[in-house]
């Protein structure tokens, strides 16, 4: 059984929160930790106060009424014989690095917006409620979560003082620097290290210990090609970038993808514009449709790919949309592109439905769904405010983390591909990632390749097919 403290305030909105976690963090030196009867592994204590910042609570458990396969044939790594148990145990420990930042917190913020880490608080709140789902499906379960204030030095004493052979996974952290610190730990000590955010193929090399959670961007890019010439023409399709930036040098991971899936060399049409002409009188996507067009004996749906991921794009992808909703005319158009339009606040729901708009993400949560209603109601008792997608993501994570650990113990790397449960916001498609020459690929590292497409449907928006 899991013991809970109750520490709910009477505060309003996303504050509640905040002031539940930072009662912890200002409070005695230590760690969270959410604690099945018998399982008290005797863990470490901090020397320095300062350098760890959270503290040790017990939680009571908040009644609820309701609530591509792995190719086994893989080389490992020879660098070193790597040993971890695989037998099945009574009790599991995990570690658990979040950004919370808890120096640089305002406290005494009246608007939660401007709290900064606001989702790594709600992604905690997300695990908080994983481990007492996993407490009722039996998992004896120990999470340990520290805050690394994205200090290195920190993330090493914590590593030094608080992690040992007991530990069966550690999770976390956000920032670069600090994750190749914990893969190198995890590969040194055989501990598994999964990545829930950063995505990036250089943290790691050849370490079967590694796991990220999220797709690297070409898998983004080779995902929305496929859903596209699944549904469309190849010579409907534009791949769409400035001139004088980088987006024509990342037309050549979709016409990659086009040409496995086609045959056929530079497939996909390609379209380059001045940045200048955006703002120009002239309508530079009124002639290319017209001129499209001519040619046609029948008016089919034209499609232009968006390959830019990053906010810093976001004042240009907005007007490339803005300029595009206004010439298109009654022309039937698509638009596909990476999780950024999902997040752009400037784009209304009318160019979500204008333009069709289509979105590849590794994770999205249809809040209508019953099981998120059940969530999102639970959450709201608790912090009397509503989850963000960061507390869907921070439950599915530790969820899926704590099943396999139950399922498979210390062998839980090997069985990645067993996993095949819808959880609220992804499917965990855990494949491994080969490196070397095509006759002697070894494994590299692991990475969830679960991607879908999403577009705005019915005033929500709903997994396209």
């Amino acid at each position: 059984m899991i013991s809970v403290l109750n520490r709910q305030l009477q505060l309003n909105g996303s504050r509640t929160l905040v002031f539940f976690i930072s009662a912890l963090l200002l409070s005695s030196c230590g760690i969270f930790s959410s604690r099945s009867s018998g399982s008290n592994t005797g863990d470490k204590d901090n020397e320095d106060p300062q350098e760890v910042v959270v503290d040790t609570i017990e939680w009571t458990q908040v009644p609820e009424s309701s609530f591509p396969p792995i190719d086994n044939s893989v080389e490992e790594s020879t660098e070193k014989d790597v040993k971890r148990p695989k037998d099945k145990k009574d009790s599991y420990n995990v570690t658990a690095f979040l950004p919370f930042e808890s120096s640089r917190i305002n406290y005494g913020g009246e608007n939660p917006a401007e709290i900064r880490n606001l989702k790594y608080l709600q992604y905690y709140a997300g695990m908080k409620f994983a481990v007492e789902q996993l407490e009722k499906e039996g998992v004896n379960l120990t999470l340990n979560v520290y805050d690394s204030n994205e200090d290195q030095n920190k993330v090493k004493d914590v590593l030094a003082n608080n992690v040992d052979n007991n530990t069966d996974a550690i999770l976390g952290p956000l920032k670069k620097d600090l994750l190749i610190e914990l893969a190198s730990f995890g590969k040194e000590n055989s501990i598994p290290v999964i990545s829930p955010w950063y995505s990036s193929q250089s943290v790691t090399n050849k370490n079967e210990f590694y796991i990220q959670l999220t797709p690297f961007l070409i898998d983004h890019y080779h995902a929305i090609t496929a859903h596209a010439l699944s549904n469309f023409n190849a010579e409907d399709i534009y791949l769409v970038g400035r001139s004088g930036s980088k987006d024509p040098s990342r037309f050549k991971y979709f016409q990659e993808e086009a040409y496995t899936i086609t045959k056929e060399k530079e497939a996909l049409n390609e379209f380059v514009i001045d940045i200048d002409s955006l703002s120009a009188e002239y309508g530079i996507f009124r002639s290319l449709i017209e001129n499209r067009n001519e040619n046609l004996e029948v008016n089919s749906p034209i499609v232009f790919i968006v390959p830019n991921f990053s906010m810093r794009d976001a004042n240009y992808i907005y007007d490339l949309l803005r300029r595009l909703n206004v010439e298109k005319l009654n022309q039937e158009v698509y638009v596909y592109g990476m999780p950024v339009l999902y997040s752009m606040d400037k784009i209304t729901y009318d160019y979500y439905i204008n333009l069709n708009i289509r979105i590849a993400m590794s994770r999205y949560t249809k809040k209508s769904s019953p099981e998120a209603k059940n969530f999102a109601a639970r959450y709201f008792r608790e912090y009397n405010d509503y989850p963000l997608d960061d507390a869907y993501e921070g439950y599915d994570n530790m969820l899926w983390l704590g099943r396999m650990l139950d399922n498979y113990g210390g062998a839980f790397i090997d069985n990645l591909s067993k996993d095949e449960s819808e959880y609220l916001s992804t499917k965990f498609n855990v494949e491994p990632v080969l490196d070397g020459s095509p006759e002697e690929k070894a494994l590299d590292y692991y990475e969830n390749k679960n991607l879908r497409i999403i577009q705005f449907f019915e005033n929500e928006f709903s997994i396209v097919k």
